[in-house]
């Protein structure tokens, strides 16, 4: 009869399980993980509104539906346990009764509630675990995953918006790799607290959508026909239990994969299931197999029903044969959850990790003790001769006294820098000339001194060639070594500066020319890369040598902010004025001529303040003006993987094994370019290809007259290609 107190194991199920002497009520003992008693059947196996609520309105409730289903269920058991010993059963009663008792009990629920909390929890582990996600995403790779990249090209592939922009679908997926490395550490910052919150929520209220679900199963039918189908097909034979009696598991029933450990059957795979058990009484046991009737290996028949068990199993007796089976309870239901969950995570993370990228496995390299770590031992190193010029000092007293402080600079550094490729140093008042007139030993352009309106280059130093062997020699304008020996403290502050920065670019060079053999006059293979690089170079080095110097003159990083600045409206000015030229003009060379010195400029420049910064290990956002800035440009969360990348680079200095791993900072270049709306990609020829969308201009081409100079210019392209002028 149905009521608030609902059993989820039947009591005519239960009552052949009753214990000796147990009076008018028909009592059973009751087995948990910490305790054991003896029970009336109306209070085992039951809970309060299991199923369903009492209606008052007379509608009939899923506990009605299931009390009424039990007067065939019941029937089908007391014919099962009519068999003796040895019989032959009936495939589809077998069949229809265990399908209906393994289905309907708690265990099922339960084992359920315990897998979707356990799903949360590794759910969590996984995807709010910003390592993992680094894996999965590739985030520290060089490109999407396999994966992820087919995902992210079957949504380019169905949104109509990312066709109008006429971009291919590759150079779309390189574009939307970058974007979510820019804006992972954002991601996870604002995301990963919500998602844990989600998957808390999830684990919290998985008791309730699991009684909903199992409801509405129920609901659908008392014995699934699937499951009864696939129970039919077993050979089903009463036979006898192992010698004390058999217990009552309360999943009810055991299922064995294969020739597996037995498991609660609620949980095995059908298609797999090659034996079933089911206690009918202590004394008969309900076996179905599916390739023959040997019944082997039920002596351990209560050993396996008790790990089955989720929380409790039932006994006719306590003779304290059951006790050591009590710690057990739960073991193997919570084992083939486990098994299951991990095997899920474990396909997942073979399927959507990656190994990270070769340059990221690298251990990084620890900064150099300084002079005054006590640690620092400075290594015995031989005298090292360099040649000093000094054009346009006032005499040779000057000369000499600069020429002193230089070498006491040298020989203070060389245990921290590799100075051995140090041609010598020029300091000139005609800067400018020295630069164009210096002797590189290679057929080279001469090095050209940075003029813009806002700075002019004071310094460099370019590689030259002695005697086969790659150096670099140090030219400055003259005011620098006369600030050296000057008597104003800030003027020897930002001469020093400036010295130690140039020499830890001829460190970069030597270091770079050991690590890589022929790195400066090797060619790029790949002509993207070759297209690239020499936009990266000065940024790189520049890092370096603005973060080894930083301590000399912290004051300095106003300065490197104030270029920064510059490059940047530099850039902001000029590049979309040359791209609207080009949609009137066509030359693409004259687009470029204006593009990548300015690009080139900035990433240069934001090189240098990075450097700084991290040389004295703050960060530039501290100048919020400077943040706004590069939020309204849209390069904040772009400055942040830039210095990543480049303080990579200098972890590594000295142990570089590739050309790839500066290589890989070309991706910084396209960055930029991409923000300007240029998109250069290299095409199935290897030549260059330069995709400027119209799209980036639509407001500044509204009108008659821009349309009628387009067709035009369409029209002289279209004139230059039949007469075979070619752009790049």
């Amino acid at each position: 009869m149905s009521g608030r107190k609902q059993h989820h194991i039947p009591q005519f199920f239960l009552k052949a399980f009753e214990a000796s002497g147990a009076g008018r009520k028909k009592q059973v003992w009751v087995f948990f993980k910490d305790k054991k008693f003896k029970s009336s059947t109306e209070g085992v196996a039951a809970e309060r509104s299991f199923y369903s609520e009492i209606l008052n309105d007379g509608t009939k409730t899923l506990d009605d539906v299931i009390t009424e289903y039990e007067k065939t269920a019941a029937a089908q058991t007391t014919r099962l346990r009519s068999f003796s010993v040895g019989d032959v059963v009936d495939p589809k009663t077998a069949a229809e009764a265990i399908a209906h008792l393994t289905i309907r009990n708690a265990h099922l629920r339960r084992s359920l509630v315990g897998g979707a909390r356990q799903l949360a929890e590794g759910a969590a582990d996984l995807f709010c675990n910003e390592s993992n996600l680094r894996l999965m995403l590739g985030v520290d790779a060089r490109a999407f995953p396999e994966a992820i990249a087919r995902a992210v090209d079957e949504h380019l592939a169905s949104d109509p918006r990312y066709a109008a922009t006429g971009l291919p679908r590759d150079l779309l997926l390189k574009i939307g790799f970058m974007v979510m490395k820019e804006n992972f550490n954002r991601f996870v910052a604002n995301t990963l607290p919500h998602m844990k919150m989600a998957l808390a929520h999830f684990a919290d209220s998985a008791p309730e959508h699991l009684r909903t679900g199992h409801n509405k199963a129920l609901s659908q039918g008392m014995a699934p026909d699937a499951r009864v189908a696939a129970l039919r097909a077993l050979h089903w034979t009463i036979q006898a239990s192992p010698g004390s009696g058999a217990i009552l598991p309360d999943c009810v029933a055991l299922g064995i994969e294969d020739e597996g450990v037995p498991q609660p059957l609620i949980m095995v795979d059908l298609e797999k299931l090659t034996r079933v058990i089911m206690p009918l009484t202590p004394d008969r046991l309900l076996i179905g197999s599916r390739y023959s009737t040997s019944v082997d290996g039920l002596a351990d028949f209560n050993k396996h029903a008790a790990a089955c068990s989720h929380d409790f199993f039932i006994c006719n007796s306590d003779d304290g044969l059951n006790d050591d089976l009590m710690k057990s309870i739960g073991t193997r239901a919570q084992e083939t959850i486990n098994q299951a969950i991990t095997l899920t995570f474990d396909e997942f993370k073979k399927k959507r990790a990656v190994v990270k990228d070769a340059a990221q496995e690298v251990n990084r390299q620890t900064e150099a003790p300084r002079p005054d770590d006590p640690q620092f031992e400075p290594p015995v190193l031989a005298p090292l001769e360099f040649e000093m010029r000094f054009r346009g000092v006032a005499n040779d007293e000057t000369a000499m006294r600069i020429a002193s402080v230089l070498r006491g600079i040298v020989h203070e550094l060389r245990p921290m820098m590799a100075l051995d490729r140090l041609d010598g140093f020029t300091f000139a008042e005609d800067y400018e000339a020295e630069l164009f007139g210096l002797v590189r030993g290679f057929d080279a352009p001469p090095p050209i001194s940075t003029k813009e309106d806002y700075g002019v280059g004071v310094a460099m130093s370019p590689i030259i060639v002695r005697d086969g062997v790659v150096k670099s020699r140090i030219v400055a304008r003259l005011w620098i070594g006369l600030g050296l020996i000057s008597e104003n403290e800030e003027h020897q502050k930002a001469s020093l500066h400036l010295i130690i920065n140039q020499l830890a670019h001829v460190s970069c060079v030597q270091l770079l020319d050991e690590a890589l053999p022929g790195f400066y006059f090797s060619p790029i293979k790949d002509s993207l890369d070759a297209f690239l690089y020499p936009r990266i170079a000065e940024a790189w080095t520049g890092y370096c040598g603005s973060r080894a110097s930083a301590i000399f003159d912290p004051g300095s990083e106003t300065a490197y902010l104030e270029l920064v600045m510059s490059a940047l409206r530099r850039a902001q000015e000029s590049i979309p004025a040359a791209r609207l030229a080009y949609r009137f003009d066509g030359d693409l060379n004259k687009l470029l001529g204006v593009a990548l010195p300015a690009v080139t400029a900035l990433l240069k420049h934001v090189g240098n303040l990075l450097g700084h910064c991290d040389g004295l290990r703050h960060s530039p956002f501290e100048n919020k003006q400077f943040e706004t800035a590069l939020e309204i440009a849209g390069l904040r969360s772009w400055i942040e993987f830039f210095r990543a990348d480049l303080a990579f680079i200098w972890d590594r200095r000295g142990e570089w094994r590739s050309i790839d791993e500066f290589l890989l900072l070309n991706r910084h270049v396209e960055r930029l370019l991409w923000q300007f709306g240029l998109f250069p990609r290299k095409s199935p020829d290897g030549k260059i290809w330069v995709h400027v969308p119209l799209s980036t201009d639509v407001v500044q081409l509204q009108g008659w007259r821009p349309i009628l100079l387009r067709l035009w210019q369409k029209g002289l392209a279209w004139v230059k290609g039949i007469i075979g002028i070619a752009s790049i």
